[in-house]
């Protein structure tokens, strides 16, 4: 046989005879009857959600009922898990998944759902190969997400302890409307999911803006102060009863330059405060609502349990500072009419 022999599905077909009866957009046209052109799409949740086994088994079956409506000819299904000590542990079917030890103290950190499997269409010559692939993880870092659009890779992906994404589902596909009613099935499928705990519309708000909340505190309370600081020097110079600078006298220029340092550590000292109620603000919306995404194992029970009672614990320290905030800008801004109210008088 010639050398020059390419194999294309198994037949032995010589180049130069390719290129003696085919030109290129008939040997394309060839290809495209037994393979199409496979494309991808990929979904991100960020919903915060409470995933347990019975959720898990919801999802099964509402993508095997879809599946079923189509002409199989082939298909295969996995679940991959991944646990706090950075064991994984690879199930190679739902069945196999059912003996998952619910009972470990480990907690789950992300698990990856995969469908593999071909289909029969009209139109093309041999069943065509599509993949979904459903990750549902304690939270995906913003880099990481742009990593798996970049390279696909999602079963690949670590998860971190922050809540940014809990599901991901990515569908390689041929059918497109194959493609988007998966999507939506998972779409759907996450929407009827147990949500976490909700706080309030006011701790709602905060949580999304924790970066102004913290620095509208950092400049509030020395704005405050330093107005009433103001309020207080002019209440002093004018308590001296004078017209004019040169009109004082050594001890009430003393007075005054004791007092203006007097108020400049003060204004220093509520800044520092701001400083600090502002950071201790930001950093306890930061850790608050770190809910665990898994209700699976013991490991996973308990690690919410810890967490809620945390969350009980970040709340109060966030209603604490906020206090403290509004009284230090309440007897800020009293004083102050008390002082404007006395330089009126003078």
């Amino acid at each position: 046989m010639n050398d020059d022999v390419e194999i294309i599905k198994g037949v032995a077909i010589e180049q130069e005879s390719i290129d003696s009866k085919f030109d290129s957009k008939e040997i394309s046209a060839i290809l495209n009857m037994l393979n199409g052109k496979p494309d991808s799409t990929v979904r991100i949740f960020p919903k915060d959600i409470i995933v347990d086994i019975g959720s898990l088994y919801i999802l099964k079956e509402k993508i095997d009922e879809k599946l079923s409506q189509y002409n199989l000819t082939w298909s295969a299904t996995s679940v991959s898990i991944k646990f706090d000590n950075n064991t994984f542990k690879e199930f190679k079917d739902w069945a196999e998944f059912s003996t998952l030890n619910k009972n470990s103290s480990y907690c789950i950190e992300n698990i990856t759902l995969k469908w593999d499997f071909y289909i029969n269409f009209e139109g093309y010559e041999i069943p065509q190969r599509h993949t979904i692939v459903v990750r549902v993880s304690s939270g995906l870092k913003p880099e990481q997400i742009l990593q798996m659009l970049l390279t696909g890779q999602l079963e690949n992906i670590d998860s971190i302890d922050k809540n940014v994404v809990p599901v991901v589902c990515k569908v390689d596909f041929i059918n497109h409307l194959l493609g988007d009613e998966i999507i939506n099935i998972v779409d759907e499928w996450n929407k009827g999911i147990q949500v976490q705990e909700q706080h309030g519309k006011i701790l709602e708000f905060m949580m999304k803006n924790k970066r102004r909340i913290a620095n509208i505190i950092k400049f509030i309370i020395p704005t405050f102060i330093l107005i009433m600081l103001m309020f207080l020097f002019t209440s002093k110079l004018k308590s001296f009863n004078i017209d004019v600078i040169t009109q004082l006298t050594i001890d009430k220029f003393n007075e005054l330059v004791y007092l203006s340092i007097a108020l400049i550590i003060i204004y220093s000292i509520s800044k520092d405060i701001g400083y600090r109620i502002g950071k201790t603000v930001m950093d306890t919306l930061y850790e608050f609502d770190n809910i665990h995404v898994f209700n699976i194992t013991n490991g996973d029970k308990r690690k919410n349990e810890n967490l809620k009672r945390k969350n009980i614990k970040y709340k109060k320290i966030i209603t604490n500072n906020i206090i403290i905030t509004i009284i230090i800008d309440v007897v800020s801004g009293v004083v102050s009419s008390l002082l404007y109210n006395n330089i009126l008088k003078l």
